[in-house]
């Protein structure tokens, strides 16, 4: 009878402790799914960052096509004027020439 008290006794103990063992992997568990929760969140904020990021980039990429197209149309712009310009002014000096020269056919 003693050693069946004592059996009793020591699968008490062992039924004890995996109960102890039991609770504290539950707890482990719920801190593990509590820092997984934690982690998605966080995930889900960088994610959320990143598109941000992303669409931001993207519009600059675009402005930064518009300008360089908007340089282009002024450069041809500017040539144009350029190219105007000097024909005024050699049409300018043929002008002067040939005024130059009726003057100094009328001189003589």
């Amino acid at each position: 009878m003693a050693q069946q008290v004592e059996k009793e006794l020591e699968y008490k103990k062992i039924i004890e402790g995996l109960r102890e063992e039991n609770e504290q992997l539950k707890n482990s568990v719920a801190e593990l799914k509590n820092s997984l929760n934690d982690t998605k969140e966080e995930l889900l904020k960088l994610q959320a960052a990143e598109a941000t990021m992303n669409l931001e980039m993207i519009k600059l990429q675009n402005e930064i096509r518009t300008l360089r197209c908007d340089n282009l149309s002024i450069r041809e712009l500017l040539e144009e004027q350029k190219l105007k310009l000097q024909e005024s002014q050699e049409l300018l000096e043929s002008q002067a020439n040939a005024d130059k020269a009726i003057s100094a056919e009328a001189g003589l």
